[in-house]
């Protein structure tokens, strides 16, 4: 069984990303949510939600990155992340009223034409596309990384394809200020998502948790040495982060399979 001990000095040596995604036009302010992401042209063409730094939501970016890049591990719905950089020839330009954009790196979510928020929505049309799979996603997310203010988004166009995003409420306890006490605590504990499982896809459970027990010390390390040392987290906090979730990995599998 690994032990917080297997990671100690994993964290060392995170540098902030050179040459990557940066914004190079800015669309559209915040919607006035309490991170208020704002839609921006990158370097790569395509346009991000960005969720600026200092934002005062203190581990949110950190989670946010973090959530979605372990999610796309194992095969979890999620959309895709990236560090971002706000570079200083944007400014001067409010992200929200009031507030000049702050610049150094973000956290980013690709955006996605044509589709609906649900917040604290049933998972629904599990009959169509294929969100029988898809769902069982969110089940292991949420469980393996304390998920908390779930929200979806549904393809309207696309047979109601969901997507999981906005995960800057994972991990315990419940909020963007988690720690490491509340991860040791809660390392045991099953995180159930309170929906009915009736109609997922037995086949893609198995497969999710075949994933999740494959998970590797080396591959959830790259994602924590990807967080800027910018972001407000200790080396020993994500340190302890990596822990959990190799800890946890396991059981959780062990819980999709008995669904």
């Amino acid at each position: 069984m690994v032990t917080e001990g297997d990671w100690a000095g994993l964290a060392a040596g995170r540098s902030d990303p050179t040459g990557e995604l940066t914004v190079t036009a800015c669309l559209q302010q915040g919607k006035g949510s309490a991170a208020n992401p704002f839609l921006a042209t990158a370097s790569d063409g395509d346009q991000w939600w960005v969720k600026a730094p200092a934002s005062g939501l203190t581990k949110a970016l950190v989670t946010e990155y973090v959530v979605g890049r372990v999610g796309s591990l194992v095969g979890a719905p999620v959309c895709d992340v990236a560090v971002i950089e706000i570079p200083k020839v944007l400014l001067p330009w409010e992200f929200r009223p009031g507030q000049q954009l702050p610049t150094g790196y973000g956290s980013a979510t690709r955006d996605l034409a044509g589709v609906v928020e649900e917040i604290y929505g049933a998972l629904t049309h599990r009959n169509e596309d294929d969100n029988a799979r898809r769902h069982g996603g969110v089940y292991a997310l949420v469980d393996w990384c304390f998920g908390h203010d779930l929200q979806w988004l549904l393809h309207r166009s696309d047979q109601w394809r969901l997507y999981s995003h906005d995960h800057g409420w994972y991990f315990p306890p419940d909020g963007p200020g988690w720690t490491m006490d509340h991860l040791r605590v809660t390392a045991d504990r099953n995180k159930a998502l309170p929906c009915d499982p009736a109609g997922l896809d037995e086949a893609y459970l198995g497969t999710l948790a075949d994933s999740l027990d494959a998970i590797t010390r080396e591959a959830l390390r790259k994602i924590i040495l990807e967080v800027p040392p910018s972001w407000p987290v200790t080396d020993a906090e994500l340190e302890c982060l990596g822990w959990y979730l190799e800890h946890r990995a396991p059981m959780v599998a062990s819980r999709l399979r008995a669904l």
